[in-house]
């Protein structure tokens, strides 16, 4: 999609923000276990019938941005999942997709630049406790990102963001921004470019996801400068009420945190692949 293209569809509000983040894990008894001791309040098991998956998920709040971690991973080995198994082998745990919020996929389908959308589905999960809840969803072209990209629509949010796990005991009140590790940077920051909203000019949008996330893209040689590893693929900054609170609270479950000139950080071996930063508001 070319930038003019772009930035209509932005315009016209056919995606207005970040979703969610995929993170795809070994062992997802084991990831729901490290982020309850971090101290989030992690939703139960739900499952994905038709895709032989299950997911566990951390929702966050920054205002009017609501966007959540979810933790993937394979239940029943079978070609609808092998792609997923294939990564997991060779990667570990990681970074798998990026899904934006839409409120108008037909029109992104109709209206998009030719080869942006490559698939439509509608994937459906089943939570013993709040019920049935569908996705429609975009399979976008992905070039330079290293994950995939989606644009989706919750057709039942309600049965998402649930009251109880909303408010996390580590003091983490707010999602402030990510990193992700691309391929290609200018390639990758193009594919978001295609779809993201138009706040500010080219450049402002490229390093901005919202007017209240912050998304940087970082070649491997940037990341590597960093967070002195190669491995990782999405760091996650959170705003904490108190940061010497929660810095106590994680260290009481065993955690080791180092300071850094982005504020005190977790290495991804103590979060199923992620690295995270706090930071007091």
């Amino acid at each position: 999609m070319t930038l003019p293209h772009a930035l209509e569809a932005a315009e016209r509000g056919w995606v207005q923000d970040l979703d969610h983040l995929v993170v795809a894990v070994r062992d997802l008894d084991a990831a729901y276990a490290g982020f309850a001791l971090l101290g989030f309040s992690v939703t139960g098991k739900v499952q994905h019938p038709d895709r032989g998956t299950a997911n566990h998920c951390v929702l966050l709040e920054n205002g009017e941005t609501r966007i959540y971690l979810e933790l993937l991973g394979v239940t029943q080995p079978g070609p609808a999942n092998q792609r997923l198994q294939t990564v997991l082998e060779a990667s570990g745990d990681t970074l798998v997709g990026l899904a934006l919020r839409s409120d108008d996929l037909d029109a992104l389908a109709q209206n998009a630049a030719p080869g942006v959308v490559q698939q439509r589905l509608r994937l459906h999960r089943e939570d013993p406790s709040a019920g049935r809840a569908e996705v429609d969803a975009l399979v976008l072209a992905n070039q330079g990102l290293g994950m995939d990209l989606l644009a989706c629509r919750h057709l039942h949010p309600e049965r998402v963001w649930r009251a109880p796990f909303l408010s996390h005991s580590n003091g983490v009140a707010r999602p402030l921004g990510l990193a992700l590790r691309v391929d290609r940077v200018a390639e990758g920051a193009e594919r978001l470019l295609a779809v993201l909203p138009p706040h500010g000019n080219r450049q402002q949008r490229a390093s901005a996801l919202s007017p209240r996330l912050s998304l940087e893209l970082l070649s491997t040689s940037a990341w590597q400068e960093i967070y002195q590893e190669a491995e990782a693929r999405l760091a996650l900054h959170l705003g904490v009420t108190r940061l010497e609170t929660t810095l106590a609270f994680l260290r009481g479950r065993g955690f080791q945190l180092e300071e850094s000139e982005r504020g005190w950080r977790l290495a991804p071996e103590q979060a199923s692949g992620i690295w995270l930063y706090f930071t007091e508001l």
